[in-house]
C-alpha cells in the first residue's frame, strides 16, 4: 500500500510540475507559437517542438538585444523575454517586450537529430503469397527504380496499378534528355521488371492526377492535366484519346476518379488562393463513354480528393477545409457530410464493400468512417507528425496501407504502414523512402504493394522468402 502511495505521489508531483511550467511561461509564448505556425504552414504546439526554452532578461536598450538596421531605440534598460523554439531543423529566436509585443529576431540551422541511414536493399524474392495481417510484418522491399522525373510539390499524385496487374502508372514532366518528351505524359512501368524501359505515352502537357479502370478486359487511364482537361485513353491506344473539358475558368486538375463500371469520370478543381466558389471549387462529372458533361458539384473550398463508391452510386469529395461530402452521382444531390480533418483531406478511398471510407490529412491521423451514418469508426495514430498523403485497401478489405511524410518540413519517417482493420492496430511497416511518400497501391492480386515518393523512386514491396536472400 505504501509503495503504491509513493508511486501515486510521484506522478502527482510530476503532473503539478508540468502544469506549473506551462502556466509560468509568459503569455507571449503563445504569440511566438502562432507566428511560427504561420511560417511553417501548420499549427505547432509546444509538444511538437524539437526543443524550446525561454528566459527573462534586462536589455541595455529597447532593441531587446536585436537591433534592426536603420531603427533608433530608446537607450534605457528594458525588461524583455527571449524565446528559443527549435522546429524542423531550424532554431527560431523570438524576442518579446514585457507588454507581450513579440518579433522574430533570427533563425539558424539546428543540428538535426541523427537519423539512421535507410537499410541497404538486400536481394529478396517475392513468395507470391497474399499480403495478410498474419504476414504483414514480413513485407520487404523487393524492387526499386529511380524515376526519370519525380513529381514534387503537387497537391495530389496518385499511383495507380493497372487492373491487369502487369504495369504501374506514373506521371511525368517529360525526359530532359529526350526532345520528343518535353511536355509531360505518363510512364508505364513493368511491375515484374521495374528496370525495363517504361512505355511512354505523351500528352503534351504536365499530368497532375491519375486513375485507372478496366472495361471489357481492356485497361484504361484517366489523366488530369494542368490545363484543366481530363483525358481518357486505353493503355494500348487504337483510337484518339477522349478529351473531357471542364467549364470555363477551370484549370489544373487536383484529383481524378473513374467509377468501377467505367460509366463515369470525374475531376476535382480549386486553388487555395481563389475565393470564387461558383467557378473554381468544383467537381466535374462526365459520361466516360462519350465525354459528355453530366453535372458540376459546387464546394465552399478547393476540392483535394475524390473517390467513387464500388457500385458507382455515390461519389465522395474531400476539400481543403477538411470536410468530406457524399453525393448521389445520378442526381448530383449532396447526401451527407462529415468533418474529417482540421485541414485538407489528402487521402480518400472506399472500402471494397463500399460501407466504409478512409481519410487522411496533413496531421498524423488516419480515420475510417461509416458511410451510411457519416460517423467515425476508428482512428489510427502514426505516432509521428507525418501527414497521411495516401491510403489504399487490400483486395479483401482486411488490410489498409497508409503512407506519407511531410513535404514542407524535416521528418524522420516517410514510411508505409499496414493496419489490421479487424484488430485495429498496425501490423507492419515499410521504411526506406528518403522523402514524403505521395502514393501507395496494392497489386490487384494482393501479393505486392507499390509506393512512390518525392525522393524520386518507385518501389515494390512484398512477402519474401528470407532464405532466398
Amino acid at each position: 500500500m505504501h509503495r503504491r502511495y509513493r508511486e501515486f505521489l510521484a506522478i502527482l508531483i510530476a503532473f503539478i510540475a508540468t502544469v506549473f511550467v506551462a502556466s509560468a511561461q509568459p503569455a507571449a509564448m503563445d504569440a511566438a507559437l502562432a507566428d511560427l505556425s504561420g511560417r511553417v504552414g501548420r499549427t505547432v504546439t509546444l509538444n511538437q517542438l524539437d526543443d524550446w526554452s525561454w528566459r527573462e532578461e534586462m536589455f541595455g536598450d529597447a532593441s531587446l538585444g536585436c537591433p534592426q538596421p536603420g531603427v533608433m531605440y530608446a537607450q534605457v534598460v528594458t525588461k524583455g523575454y527571449v524565446f528559443t523554439l527549435s522546429y524542423g531543423g531550424t532554431i527560431y529566436d523570438y524576442r518579446s517586450t514585457a507588454a507581450g509585443e513579440i518579433f522574430l529576431c533570427t533563425t539558424t540551422s539546428a543540428e538535426p537529430t541523427a537519423v539512421p541511414p535507410p537499410p541497404t536493399l538486400e536481394p529478396r524474392f517475392p513468395t507470391g503469397e497474399f499480403i495478410t495481417p498474419q504476414n504483414a510484418d514480413a513485407v520487404h522491399e523487393i524492387a526499386r527504380v529511380t524515376l526519370e522525373t519525380s513529381r514534387p510539390n503537387l497537391p495530389m499524385v496518385w499511383l495507380p496499378w493497372l487492373p491487369s496487374g502487369d504495369r504501374i502508372v506514373v506521371a511525368t514532366d517529360g525526359a530532359p534528355d529526350d526532345p520528343t518528351m518535353t511536355s509531360g505524359g505518363v510512364l508505364l512501368y513493368d511491375a515484374a521488371n521495374l528496370n525495363a524501359e517504361p512505355e511512354r505515352i505523351e500528352l503534351n502537357v504536365p499530368v497532375t492526377a491519375l486513375a485507372t479502370g478496366v472495361l471489357e478486359g481492356r485497361p484504361y487511364i484517366l489523366a488530369g492535366i494542368e490545363a484543366g482537361d481530363a483525358v481518357l485513353f486505353p493503355v494500348a491506344p487504337t483510337e484518339a484519346p477522349l478529351e473531357m473539358q471542364p467549364g470555363a475558368g477551370l484549370d489544373r486538375v487536383n484529383a481524378v476518379a473513374l467509377s468501377q463500371d467505367m460509366g463515369y469520370a470525374a475531376a476535382a478543381y480549386g486553388a487555395a488562393d481563389d475565393p470564387n466558389v461558383a467557378t473554381t471549387n468544383v467537381v466535374q462529372i462526365w459520361e466516360a463513354s462519350s465525354g459528355a458533361p453530366l453535372r458540376v458539384l459546387e464546394h465552399p473550398a478547393p476540392v483535394t480528393a475524390i473517390a467513387f463508391s464500388p457500385d458507382a452510386q455515390t461519389i465522395a469529395t474531400g476539400d481543403a477545409a477538411g470536410t468530406v461530402r457524399f453525393w448521389d452521382v445520378s442526381e448530383g444531390v449532396e447526401l451527407n457530410s462529415l468533418r474529417a480533418h482540421p485541414s485538407a483531406v489528402r487521402a480518400l478511398a472506399f472500402s471494397p464493400d463500399g460501407t466504409q471510407i478512409v481519410t487522411g490529412g496533413m496531421e498524423r491521423f488516419t480515420r475510417i468512417w461509416d458511410v451510411a451514418r457519416a460517423t467515425r469508426l476508428v482512428e489510427f495514430d502514426n505516432a509521428t507528425d507525418d501527414a497521411v498523403l495516401a491510403a489504399a485497401y487490400s483486395w479483401d478489405g482486411r488490410l489498409l496501407a497508409t503512407a506519407g511524410g511531410n513535404p514542407d518540413a524535416f521528418t524522420r519517417d516517410n514510411s508505409v504502414r499496414l493496419w489490421d482493420l479487424a484488430a485495429r492496430r498496425v501490423v507492419g511497416g515499410m521504411l526506406g523512402h528518403d522523402a514524403a511518400v505521395t502514393g501507395v497501391a496494392f497489386s490487384p492480386d494482393g501479393t505486392q504493394i507499390a509506393s512512390i515518393s518525392d525522393d524520386g523512386t518507385l518501389r515494390i514491396w512484398g512477402v519474401t522468402d528470407d532464405a532466398a536472400g
